[in-house]
């Protein structure tokens, strides 16, 4: 009757906002799953140049100790 009718309306409504709610929460994981890779991305730049400074340090200093004697 339509004690039915309004209950299957209701779940009706009901899935269709679950369904939405899911989808708005894939697209919100989806949209931080890329600002995150962009920024490790960002900060392995970072610590390779940092490294690359690091190595160029030590290289110079070992060099100049190999140069001096004692």
């Amino acid at each position: 009757g339509r004690a039915q009718e309004l209950a299957k309306g209701a779940e009706e409504q009901a899935r269709g906002r679950l369904d939405e709610a899911q989808q708005v929460a894939r697209q919100q994981m989806r949209e931080a799953d890329v600002y995150a890779l962009q920024t490790l991305k960002r900060l392995q730049q970072e610590l390779e140049g940092f490294l690359t400074t690091v190595r160029r340090g030590v290289e110079a200093l070992e060099q100049r100790a190999a140069e001096r004697p004692g």
